[in-house]
């Protein structure tokens, strides 16, 4: 996600809370949930989810 990537100025912090927000239909669960599978890829743990 290199956008998102630049904005942020390379990746979430860690460890941290990320409230993501928006209008209906502007991909809030499909970031959230990519950006989970692809750190859980880089650690190889399990990781939790609540929405």
């Amino acid at each position: 996600m290199a956008g998102l990537d630049e904005v942020l100025g390379g990746a979430f912090v860690s460890p941290s809370i990320i409230f993501i927000g928006g209008n209906v239909g502007t991909g809030k669960t499909t970031l959230a949930l990519q950006s989970l599978f692809i750190e859980q890829i880089k650690i190889k743990e399990k990781i939790g989810l609540s929405i």
